[in-house]
């Protein structure tokens, strides 16, 4: 039985928030083997009311796309997301 090398995913998440006119943007940066293979930048498409929400609806965003185009029944993955904010790392 051969052994499947274990594909690797470094996700980084960064959200920002503009307190006049309460709008939020978020991006996430998908990598595998120091290769980036996904960015996405977006406004937030809910309201949010803080950078908080902001950084942890990225967060949720993060694992949507990892949930609907990286999981691969027949293939050991490892996902680790990485964030700034503390918060939202205990809101996790």
């Amino acid at each position: 039985m051969k052994m499947e090398k274990e594909m690797s995913y470094t996700i980084y998440t960064d959200a920002s928030f503009y307190d006049i006119t309460k709008t939020g943007a978020y991006a996430i940066i998908i990598m595998q083997e120091n290769i980036v293979i996904k960015t996405i930048a977006k406004k937030c498409r809910i309201q949010v009311n803080n950078s908080t929400e902001c950084e942890i609806f990225a967060i949720y965003q993060a694992i949507n796309v990892i949930l609907s185009s990286y999981i691969k029944k027949d293939k050991m993955q490892k996902f680790k997301i990485k964030t700034d904010c503390i918060a939202a790392k205990d809101f996790f």
